[in-house]
């Protein structure tokens, strides 16, 4: 513990070693919590010196594209539990000393050089670096915040800037070639002109994954994409009980099928051996008629199956009738 309360007192006097800098960080990070606890009341010192280091490096990464990300994400760790020692402690420094300048000019610079690692750098700082509010002066967080509300598309070989036109073509495209991929991932409904999606299996989830950003970037941009989701989707994400009236949305000729709008069942019976009788009066939601096993759904969430394996209903007993 000794040397960790006399290393800061020589880095602050010795010329500016960046390297040491970052190990000692790194050693700090990796301290037991309660270890850490004790410290911290003695890093005030550190905060000019830590600061100092971790504006080098963003500079380098700006200016000469050089990769600091591992070095800086050890320092502004750092410098993040001062910030919350000094908030906890009554704010005897200044939130302005916390604050990392390069940033504002990393984000304004943003575009401005052709090199491939530019977006590696953009996204170490979009997903890391704003982890720690404390760098981040309120100009800069409104300016990272609107870099992140807005898609702007640049098509490879073709001029222009993006002024909405060439990002609603793109989500355009992206949702034509969705709808003619192979295997599908959705299903479009006839009677209705809506899409679902095709059955677990067809596609890797990574896909859906990806569908639901894009379709969030699109939204969070203010673009159309041309997929006719029913209600009943927004509902589902929302976590909203569905409805007979969200499937007659989606397929009304299934649904009028049912016959179950101010009808009550008296009699079900289906398969070549197995039957099955409902008591009168029972309001029935759904029937779904398969090869090997059936299932009737009650208005009252009530589940009656039956099928063709010996012991009981889709493995859910020996007895017939309700499951």
């Amino acid at each position: 513990m000794r040397v960790y309360l006399i290393l800061p007192e020589l880095l602050r006097v010795l010329p500016m070693d960046r390297e040491l800098c970052v190990k000692f960080s790194e050693a700090v990070c990796k301290l037991h919590p309660l270890n850490l606890k004790i410290l911290e009341y003695f890093f005030k010192s550190l905060v000019k010196m830590v600061h100092s280091t971790s504006t080098w490096f963003l500079h380098q990464m700006r200016t000469e594209q050089r990769d600091f990300s591992i070095s800086v994400g050890k320092t502004v760790a750092v410098l993040q539990k001062l910030y919350e020692v000094n908030y906890t402690a009554g704010r005897k420094i200044e939130d302005r000393n916390f604050y990392i300048n390069e940033m504002k000019l990393f984000i304004q610079s943003e575009g401005m050089h052709p090199n491939k690692n530019v977006g590696r750098f953009e996204d170490f700082m979009f997903k890391t670096l704003i982890c720690y509010r404390s760098i981040f002066d309120m100009e800069t967080k409104c300016m990272v915040f609107d870099e992140k509300s807005w898609v702007l598309v640049k098509f490879e070989d073709e001029d222009g800037i993006d002024h909405g036109g060439v990002s609603q073509e793109f989500f355009t495209i992206f949702a034509r070639e969705i709808h003619s991929m192979e295997p599908r991932m959705l299903e479009l409904h006839e009677d209705s002109r809506l899409v679902w999606f095709m059955p677990e299996g067809r596609c890797e989830q990574d896909v859906y994954y990806f569908l639901g950003i894009l379709c969030g970037m699109a939204l969070y941009s203010k673009c159309v994409v041309n997929f006719h989701f029913p209600l009943a989707l927004f509902k589902k994400l929302l976590g909203l009980m569905l409805t007979l009236e969200d499937l007659k949305e989606l397929s009304p000729i299934e649904t009028r099928l049912l016959n179950v709008n101010g009808s009550r069942v008296i009699q079900v019976a289906c398969g070549d051996h197995h039957t099955i009788a409902l008591s009168k009066g029972i309001p029935l939601a759904m029937i779904a008629a398969g090869g090997e096993h059936s299932f009737a759904l009650s208005l009252s969430g009530a589940v009656f199956a039956w099928g063709k394996n010996s012991a009981g209903q889709l493995g859910l007993g020996d007895e017939k009738g309700e499951a």
